[in-house]
């Protein structure tokens, strides 16, 4: 089953109603971004970094940080949607 979710609030209250082994998110998003949505989760959830895969149309020296800081994976955008398959494929198959 897949649910998405219009920007990173929405995001935030499906994730609080569901558990989901994988969230792919973009780090750009209307009323709450991609960093404040993981802040929120892993607040709440300790391993949660584990379950995230970023998208990000611009990796800035910020970004990397945040995602090397977190052990987050992140892929650039534009994405051939295999390679999009294959990291999340990988992501749930160490959960």
């Amino acid at each position: 089953n897949i649910d998405v979710a219009g920007n990173g609030q929405e995001a935030l209250e499906l994730i609080d109603r569901t558990y989901y082994k994988l969230i792919i998110s973009d780090m750009s998003m209307p009323v709450m971004d991609g960093e404040r949505l993981f802040e929120h989760v892993a607040a709440r959830f300790p391993d949660a970094n584990k379950r995230f895969l970023f998208m990000t149309g611009e990796l800035t020296s910020e970004r990397a940080d945040f995602f090397k800081r977190r052990h987050l994976r992140y892929m650039t955008k534009p994405m051939h949607i295999k390679d999009l398959r294959e990291e999340a494929a990988a992501i749930l198959r160490s959960i």
